[in-house]
């Protein structure tokens, strides 16, 4: 599967503001996604193409969530307002095969990050997730997957009448070390094979 998905901003927010989302996402009808997700930042590197875990072109991350592992190619640095997206969709029994298949490709390490993630899907191709607990801090993305007038204006509304705040590329860029400076890295296969 590809896509250009992450058309996206980003702040932090506090429990108080992740509670007025989630009432303002009911009042809307809003269909939520509730779900603890673990993220496996693989470090990459030695490939030059895909790059460094904190200088990247781009990030190869293991998903995994409710009843699937997704591996994911996200295209363009995380500082960047837009990536593209590749995605394939495993069952979770499938974690061994994944992890020979990486370390063939001599990817063995990544960096595990778990959070609880709440995502919001909003008419008009745009999502809202919050992300709780997270070593990032607590923070919103907020995502559209088309430049169309119609769905760039019902995007910024959300962000108007929500009173979200975004981080600026700097407090971006910051909030991404202060992750990095607290993650260590992991043997990817030793991790699936205990948590799986």
């Amino acid at each position: 599967m590809s896509r250009i998905m992450e058309k996206e901003v980003r702040g932090a927010l506090n429990k108080s503001k992740a509670s007025e989302i989630a009432e303002y996402a009911l009042k809307h009808n809003w269909k939520t996604h509730v779900y603890k997700q673990v993220s496996i930042y693989c470090n990459t590197d030695h490939i030059p193409r895909i790059g460094t875990v904190t200088g990247g072109k781009g990030r190869l991350i293991l998903d995994i969530r409710d009843n699937e592992i997704k591996i994911k190619i996200k295209l363009g640095n995380a500082l960047n307002f837009e990536r593209k997206e590749y995605v394939i969709k495993c069952s979770r029994e499938s974690y061994e095969a994944i992890a020979v298949l990486l370390k063939v490709l001599g990817v063995e390490e990544g960096f595990v990050r778990t959070f609880d993630r709440i995502d919001y899907e909003i008419a008009d191709r745009i999502q809202l997730t919050v992300k709780l607990n997270c070593l990032m801090g607590d923070h919103f993305e907020l995502e559209r997957n088309s430049d169309d007038l119609s769905i760039v204006d019902n995007y910024n509304q959300i962000i108007d009448e929500l009173g979200l705040i975004l981080w600026s590329k700097e407090e971006l860029a910051q909030a991404i070390q202060n992750d990095h400076d607290k993650v260590k890295a992991q043997n990817i296969y030793e991790y699936l094979k205990g948590e799986l």
